[in-house]
């Protein structure tokens, strides 16, 4: 079923329990972001002490993606959601009890910390993986509108936390993180989960090595899937942290903008980014090409904008465009991969995608930071343009490699067959072996064609 054809999710009570809980966890998770490392801060007086605490949960994020995949296909979403949530739930009260007598020792701090994006990244590899099991029928649309709620949650739950902070202070903001915890755990056992679903394409028991080939052939044979990573490894540097703190710095230092003129800026270009995210998700008419080449080529056009001299107002403009091109292609591209991997494989596929856009996402910006030894803030809004775009040429020289591909063989997907065994859509049915009822051609592995059966 490609996108334009798959129902919108929000029909399904299911889904919208689902997201409820998970959009409640994500508040959570905003306000805490926010106060925990104000509060290390306001303990420790040391600026390199809070920023290496913020560091923990992208290279948690990052490190542990490909692996829980393997798990999470391998086992199912039952053995890392619970789990996961669990830990997050005693790690944070076990540091809200710590603080209770005072400031904690900062080696704690950091213990906790870990433990915490541990069980998130846990968490969410699980749910992920599981929404094609709980919403077949609108798989690439779901991911989607999650992905939309999450940006909203990175906006409201700071948004949250600076109104709650004067009465409650930065532990009652910990207390109120933990409680929501509880959110998607109730929805867990209210049933509004993949366990079932899922049993339906397990992957059979292989190595992690072998498991983890199977995950890259999704992007080594799919040429489809092979290009959006080509494209966006270098767009997610571009697609990063530095870019905004560069502007902060660009219209502080150069322009000499107030930090009041500094905030609506950002404000009016996070709700650009989000309305433009929210389209994509619930309006999906244009094709994956069309949103990769324009999205691409616009982003970097604003950057360019932005350093090109013009004023605060242009220059917002600009990064608004740019906010918007980055979520735009985020939620297009989410919502491709989800509907594109078979299920038995989205684990694998998501973490190594997470996994070689993360790296040039947490590395940007140090090499931002270094370039401003040599450059200026303008020169380098150059050079992130540049970055962004490059990719577009070798695209542009293979024009069929974004076109759609059959998910089972990455080859390019022609009409179904009347009688075709598959869900009736066009180009996405499936020959079934006669051998072991699985689709032919498919990436999933067989203990008897692996040797280990």
């Amino acid at each position: 079923m490609s996108l334009k054809t798959e129902p919108s999710p929000w029909r399904d009570s299911r889904f919208r329990v689902f997201a409820a809980g998970n959009l409640a966890n994500n508040l959570g998770e905003g306000m805490y972001g926010f106060a925990l490392p104000l509060l290390v801060l306001s303990y420790t007086g040391s600026l390199a002490t809070m920023a290496l605490l913020v560091a923990v949960s992208p290279l948690v994020i990052t490190i542990a993606g490909p692996f829980l995949g393997h798990v999470v296909d391998r086992y199912g979403s039952r053995v890392l959601v619970v789990p996961g949530l669990l830990l997050q739930l005693c790690a944070s009260l076990a540091l809200n009890f710590a603080l209770l007598g005072g400031p904690a020792p900062v080696w704690s701090l950091y213990v906790a910390e870990a433990l915490v994006q541990i069980g998130a990244v846990s968490y969410r590899a699980g749910w992920l993986a599981g929404i094609p099991a709980m919403f077949p029928d609108s798989t690439g649309r779901s991911r989607g509108s999650l992905t939309v709620l999450f940006q909203t949650s990175l906006i409201l739950g700071p948004a949250l936390a600076s109104l709650l902070v004067g009465p409650l202070g930065y532990t009652g903001l910990l207390w109120l993180n933990s409680a929501t915890f509880l959110a998607p755990l109730v929805v867990w056992f209210l049933g509004v989960n993949p366990v079932a679903g899922q049993k339906r394409y397990r992957s059979a028991p292989v190595s992690f090595a072998e498991s983890l080939r199977a995950g890259l052939r999704i992007f080594s044979r799919g040429e489809k899937m092979g290009t959006l990573l080509l494209l966006m490894v270098p767009a997610s540097f571009t697609f990063s942290t530095g870019t905004t703190a560069l502007f902060v710095f660009l219209a502080r230092d150069v322009l000499d903008a107030s930090p009041s003129s500094i905030g609506v800026a950002l404000a009016v270009a996070n709700v650009g980014g989000l309305t433009g995210a929210l389209i994509t998700a619930e309006i999906p008419r244009w094709k994956i090409r069309t949103v990769t080449v324009l999205g691409l080529a616009s982003a970097g056009g604003g950057l360019l904008l932005i350093a090109s001299g013009v004023g605060l107002v242009a220059a917002t403009a600009a990064l608004t465009l740019f906010f918007i091109c980055e979520n735009v292609i985020a939620v297009a591209t989410e919502m491709e991969m989800f509907s594109s991997v078979p299920p038995e494989l989205i684990g694998r596929a998501t973490g190594m995608w997470r996994l070689a856009t993360g790296l040039p996402t947490a590395a940007a910006p140090s090499v931002i930071a270094f370039l401003g030894g040599f450059l200026g803030p303008r020169a380098i809004f150059v050079v992130l343009a540049v970055v962004a775009v490059v990719p577009l040429a070798w695209l542009l020289s293979h024009r069929s490699a974004l076109r759609y591909e059959n998910p089972d063989t990455g080859a390019p997907a022609g009409p179904a067959a009347p009688d075709a065994p598959g869900d009736g859509s066009p180009g996405t049915a499936r020959e079934v072996s006669p051998r072991d009822g699985s689709p032919a051609g498919s990436f999933t592995e067989h203990p008897d064609a692996s040797g280990r059966g």
